[in-house]
C-alpha cells in the first residue's frame, strides 16, 4: 500500500511468480525486520531496540524476550523480578551483573523473587523451583496486614531454613484471602486453604518475625504468560485485584499504612508492584467508604504464655528467633536479666540490652 512517504511489500507463499526484497521502505532507502530485543517496562509498555554485541537491560525493564540474536553480553538490571527468555536456539549470553531470572526455551531451572518488585513474563513457562521472598516490616509496622501477589503455586513456607504449615496455630504469621460477602454486604476474609498462582492474598506478622523474610517455595511450577493472567478473586459488588506491573488506576480501595483497611480513593495513583487493591461496581451512594481487614490473629504459644504469665505477673522475653530465653517481673528493668548484648522482645516491642 502506497502512500506518500512508505510503502510496504509484504511476502507470500502458495503464488505464482517470484518475489524478492520484501520489507519495510523508506523512500530509496531499505529497511528489513532484524532479529533485536524486546523488553517490557514497570508499566507494562513494550520496547524494541537493536541487536547489538552488548546489552545493558534498563533500569525499569521487568521482561526481556531475546530471539535469534547474536547479543553477547548482557548487563543485569537491578529489578530482582525481571524475567529473561530466550527462545529456542538463542545463545545465553555471558551476563554482567549479578544472577539474572534465565528462562531457556520454555523452561527454567531457578525462579527467584521478591514482593514488591515487577515482575512480567513474555511467555509462558516452567521452572524446576521457583521462591517468592516477603519481609516482614521492622518494628510497630510489621503488627498491621500486608498483601501480596503470588505468581506462581507454592508448596511450603519456609523461614531460616525451617518449613512452616500454611494454618498451624503456633505460627507468628498467618495468610488470609477474600472469599465472599456477609450477610451486610461486607466483603469477609478467612485463612488461605492453599497457595495459588495468580492470586492475591493478605499477610501478617507478630513481632517476633519483624524484619525476618517468609519464603514462599514451588517445585516444577508454572508461569502464566502475564499478558494473558487475570489475578482476580470476585464477587459481584467487590472484586480484590492484583498485578505483577505498576499500573496507574482510579477509583480503587488501596491498602492503608496501618494495615487495618482498605480505603477509597478516587485519585488516579500508581499500583504497587506485587500488590493489591478492591474495586466495585456499586455508586457512591451504595458502596462502603472503606472495608475493614479483620485483627491480626496471635500465634497459640503466644496466648498460652499470655495467660500464664498475666497469673505470675511476668511477661516472656524473646530473641530474635522467636524462642522464649527469660521472664521479667512486671515493672522490672530488662537490664535486671543476665541476658547477652543484642535485641530482645518484651511485650511485642524490641528492646536493647548493651553491647
Amino acid at each position: 500500500k502506497y502512500d506518500r512517504h512508505y510503502y510496504i511489500v509484504a511476502y507470500y507463499v502458495g503464488q505464482d511468480g517470484n518475489l524478492d526484497n520484501g520489507g519495510l521502505w523508506i523512500s530509496d532507502h531499505q529497511y528489513k525486520p532484524n532479529p533485536g530485543v524486546l523488553y517490557w517496562k514497570t508499566n507494562g509498555a513494550l520496547v524494541a531496540v537493536a541487536n547489538k554485541g552488548v546489552f545493558t537491560t534498563p533500569a525499569n525493564a521487568c521482561g526481556v524476550l531475546m530471539d535469534k540474536t547474536s547479543v553477547k553480553t548482557m548487563r543485569v538490571c537491578t529489578n530482582p523480578n525481571t524475567i529473561y527468555i530466550f527462545t529456542d536456539g538463542t545463545n545465553v549470553p555471558t551476563l554482567v551483573g549479578g544472577r539474572a531470572n534465565i528462562v531457556q526455551g520454555t523452561r527454567a531451572d531457578s525462579v527467584q523473587l521478591q514482593s514488591g518488585h515487577c515482575f512480567f513474563a513474555p511467555v509462558a513457562f516452567t521452572a524446576a523451583t521457583a521462591v517468592l521472598t516477603h519481609t516482614f516490616p521492622d518494628g510497630a509496622a510489621g503488627s498491621g496486614w500486608q498483601a501480596l501477589t503470588l505468581p506462581f503455586r507454592a508448596q511450603m513456607l519456609r523461614i531460616d531454613g525451617t518449613e512452616y504449615a500454611l494454618n498451624d496455630p503456633a505460627n507468628h504469621f498467618w495468610l488470609y484471602e477474600f472469599y465472599a460477602l456477609g450477610d451486610d454486604g461486607k466483603p469477609q476474609f478467612e485463612p488461605a486453604t492453599e497457595l495459588n498462582a495468580n492470586t492475591p492474598y493478605l499477610i501478617a506478622a507478630d513481632a517476633t518475625l519483624a524484619g525476618r523474610t517468609l519464603e514462599f517455595v514451588g517445585t516444577d511450577v508454572t508461569f502464566d504468560k502475564t499478558d494473558d493472567t487475570k489475578c482476580l478473586v470476585s464477587t459481584p459488588q467487590y472484586s480484590l485485584n492484583g498485578s505483577y506491573l505498576q499500573v496507574t488506576r482510579q477509583n480503587v480501595y488501596l491498602l492503608n499504612d496501618e494495615g487495618t483497611a482498605y480505603q477509597w480513593t478516587d485519585e488516579s495513583l500508581q499500583m504497587p508492584a506485587l500488590g493489591t487493591w478492591f474495586t466495585t461496581t456499586l455508586d457512591e451512594a451504595a458502596r462502603l467508604g472503606e472495608i475493614q481487614l479483620p485483627p491480626v490473629p496471635q500465634s497459640t504459644d503466644a496466648l498460652q504464655l499470655a495467660a500464664q504469665d498475666a497469673a505470675s505477673a511476668v511477661q516472656p522475653v524473646f530473641d530474635l528467633l522467636g524462642r522464649r530465653v527469660a521472664t521479667l517481673p512486671v515493672g522490672a528493668a530488662i537490664s535486671s536479666l543476665p541476658l547477652s548484648p543484642g535485641v530482645y522482645i518484651v511485650a511485642g516491642r524490641k528492646v536493647k540490652v548493651g553491647q
